[in-house]
């Protein structure tokens, strides 16, 4: 598939711009982004592969109109809905809204839900608030 983000070789994109000592991340909410899309790949819910797909359906037009690590997020947002570890209606008030959904994202690991629940709550909530600011 030749989408938007396949543009290697193409004209008139101009040169890539060269900062000296470029910080790492440009903003404070890019670095926690990153350590998102990290911690999500840790679920092994989706991989590289689905990823792509997932932004090869993107328009050019919404593709051009994000930048780097905001197409990370929308992925990432898109993604969590499409495989059911969070509803629209979370992704979009950044609240779990319900400790089922909580035990579901949960039902892969060692320990009962019950015995974590508490804990992943505070967790869900806070990632999906991060997910939620930083868009």
């Amino acid at each position: 598939m030749n989408g938007p983000h396949d543009i290697g070789g193409m004209q008139n994109f101009g040169p890539v711009p060269y900062e000296r000592n470029e910080p790492v991340f440009h903003e404070v909410w890019e670095g926690r982004v990153y350590a998102l899309n990290r911690a999500l790949a840790a679920w092994r819910k989706w991989n590289g592969y689905t990823s792509r797909y997932q932004t090869d359906q993107w328009s050019s037009a919404d593709y051009f109109g994000m930048s780097y690590y905001e197409r990370w997020l929308t992925r990432n947002v898109q993604l969590l809905v499409k495989t059911g570890m969070v509803t629209q209606e979370e992704a979009a008030s950044g609240q779990p809204q319900t400790l089922s959904s909580i035990c579901w994202a949960w039902s892969t690991q060692l320990e009962p839900c019950w015995s974590k629940s508490a804990q992943n709550t505070d967790t869900v909530a806070k990632t999906l608030k991060l997910a939620a600011a930083a868009s």
